[in-house]
């Protein structure tokens, strides 16, 4: 699925952060209806895919919204000014689930959109060498739906 490949390796003492931003991305995935995420998908929100490769079992928790050393709020701190504050979805599917012909996610595990601009956070279980698809993806194509983020990811 176009992901960036990420392993993550269990006993870190820390989350991995991951930086990027979705703004030269394109719109290939949406948010599935069902856990927390929103009810109706807009579209035009631009998404960006990480392959997530566990090297143990176990939870991993993904977050965004937050600053590189996932504590601070940016938008709290920052304010809609700040490119790191704009309205995410954060979903996960799982395990080896992706069809990469028709960039079709299935199997989804976890999602979060409880937040209209802030942090969204998602933990699930992984087992060790499976495949798992985390997309960070906007509500929709204006100018707050899309930016820059740290994806925070933690396997205990």
């Amino acid at each position: 699925c176009e992901g960036e490949p990420v392993v993550l390796l269990p006993g870190q003492q820390q989350s991995q952060v991951l930086q990027g931003n979705t703004t030269a991305y394109k719109d290939d995935y949406k948010a599935p209806i069902k856990f927390d995420c929103a009810a109706v998908t807009q579209t035009g929100g631009k998404d960006r895919v990480y392959e997530v490769v566990a090297g143990a079992n176990g939870m991993v928790t993904a977050t965004v919204g937050y600053d590189v050393n996932g504590t601070t709020n940016l938008c709290e701190q920052d304010g809609l000014i700040s490119p790191g504050c704009w309205n995410y979805v954060l979903y996960v599917s799982g395990p080896d689930t992706c069809d990469s012909m028709t960039k079709k996610l299935s199997n989804t595990i976890a999602c979060s959109d409880k937040n209209l601009f802030g942090p969204e956070s998602v933990t699930f279980a992984v087992e060790s060498g499976k495949h798992y698809y985390i997309v960070i993806d906007g509500y929709a194509g204006y100018d707050l739906g899309y930016g820059s983020y740290n994806l925070n990811l933690t396997l205990q």
